[in-house]
């Protein structure tokens, strides 16, 4: 009798601490797949802010660098053109991204989204925000054209990375 309380006993405490590692091991898991996401957000961010980077400040510039355009020549609402926005479709923009080719300016991408995968984890979904700033404030929006725009890419990863995070970038004219 006393022995098969003991065992019992054993066997109690034996499934209690095998039901504690796998709780531990997923909880690691779930860990080590949160950060994977990050990290491809990370570059998917990273690479789509190059792209951006590439482009015009404002569609009314010409190619002159010698050419100083004033603030109101500036277009007056951000995004793409009609005919722009019709040369990325499907939406959201997918491999190969059809924005390299058919933006010209930065605020081209006010409202783009791009669908991405990496190699380990799919389901990433990139929006893009642009909007003008003064030098005083960089972080509020201004609806009067100025010589600075922000840039914020939001990535999402709905299993590993469902709140989101958030890149910035200011560039200036």
């Amino acid at each position: 009798m006393g022995q098969t309380i003991l065992t019992a006993g054993f066997f109690v405490l034996l499934t209690v601490a095998v039901i504690n590692a796998y709780i531990m091991i997923g909880d690691y898991d779930q860990a080590y797949y949160e950060d994977e996401a990050l990290e491809t957000a990370t570059g998917l961010a990273s690479t789509l802010m190059s792209e951006i980077s590439t482009k015009k400040f404002d569609g009314n510039i010409g190619s002159d660098p010698n050419t100083y355009y004033y603030t109101n020549q500036f277009d007056v609402t951000l995004g793409p053109s009609t005919a722009e926005r019709n040369l990325i479709s499907p939406w959201p923009d997918q491999v190969p991204y059809k924005s390299t080719t058919s933006y010209n300016d930065i605020d081209d991408y006010n409202g783009y989204i791009r669908n991405a995968n990496s190699t380990t984890m799919s389901g990433y979904q990139l929006t893009v925000t642009v909007y003008y700033v003064t030098k005083s404030s960089p972080d509020v929006s201004t609806s009067s054209r100025q010589t600075i725009k922000r840039v914020n890419i939001r990535v999402i990863q709905s299993q590993y990375l469902p709140n989101g995070t958030t890149f910035s970038k200011i560039f200036s004219y």
